[in-house]
């Protein structure tokens, strides 16, 4: 899971991928090589090459299982996959990685269709992918590929704020449980939750932030304890009694924890020392579930 962190993620959201059990590493490879090669001018090449190429060349195609210990696929043959894709665009002194992480579904998708002919036999489900392409064309030839190999319908994941208020109420009780302990102590986070809004209706200010310190937030975690409310509903009461600020008449544009950021145009980024590994294994699992199951 090293990988992850510290990179900026697009993220996108995904339906079951058809027939992907039946496909071999090679055959994936071989497939999105050639679709390339068709969508954009581009050789393929060996895996080598000069600065400043003449044309554009596909020097590789990676396609590597991820082990993440402890992700709790419901499909116990589903493990988090590693695409790389390395392109010597011409006229360039170096080349380029686009780099692609499907993850798969911690949550059962509803398919009542018991029939031997189900399609869905053979399909994986990952609903969660993480992107970082270097330009717009290549994450759309990529996006084009698997859907056209796959059957699958494939968008960006547009983190609304409703979403966003779910992962809040997810940290926020993670940091009354027992595994708090397995965080590095000696790398205490000066805040545990950072609010940005933006005011579409003020001319004289464009956002706020709201950072809340970890010994409020456990204060408030506590108070929750007692009542209905969320903590993003407990929060919003408390800006409005002490500010006078209706802060629900507000966009919620990015939301930051110690373990990661996450923004409503779709990025993310997982912060490395912001906690412990089950928090980080939770929170992206957390995000995968809501990838499968919201629209």
């Amino acid at each position: 899971m090293d990988q992850l962190f510290n990179q900026t993620f697009i993220l996108w959201r995904s339906t079951p991928l058809i027939q992907f059990a039946k496909k071999t590493r090679q055959e994936l490879v071989n497939s999105l090589a050639l679709f390339l090669s068709d969508a954009v001018d581009m050789v393929i090449g060996d895996g080598v090459g000069e600065p400043n190429p003449t044309r554009n060349i596909l020097l590789d195609i990676d396609f590597e299982y991820m082990k993440i210990n402890g992700w709790d696929s419901v499909d116990k043959t589903s493990l988090p996959i590693d695409f790389q894709i390395k392109i010597w665009y011409k006229n360039r002194q170096n080349p380029t990685k686009h780099q692609i992480y499907l993850l798969p579904a911690t949550v059962p998708r509803n398919n009542n269709n018991n029939n031997g002919n189900d399609p869905m036999l053979d399909a994986k489900d990952y609903p969660l992918i993480l992107t970082r392409f270097n330009n717009k064309q290549m994450a759309d030839i990529v996006q084009q590929w698997l859907q056209t190999e796959f059957g699958c319908h494939i968008t960006k994941f547009h983190t609304s704020g409703g979403i966003m208020k779910a992962l809040v109420d997810w940290w926020t009780s993670s940091l009354i449980k027992k595994y708090d302990f397995e965080a590095n102590e000696t790398l205490p986070p000066q805040y545990a939750l950072e609010l940005t809004y933006n005011l579409s209706f003020s001319e004289q200010l464009s956002s706020i932030t709201i950072n809340v310190s970890m010994e409020e937030l456990r204060k408030m975690q506590n108070l929750l304890q007692k009542t209905d409310l969320t903590m993003m509903e407990l929060l919003e009461e408390h800006l409005y009694d002490t500010l006078r600020i209706k802060i629900d008449y507000c966009t919620l544009s990015c939301v930051g924890t110690p373990v990661a950021y996450i923004s409503n145009n779709s990025q993310m980024k997982l912060l490395t020392n912001g906690g412990s590994r089950t928090q980080y294994l939770e929170f992206l699992s957390e995000l995968c579930d809501l990838a499968g199951t919201t629209f």
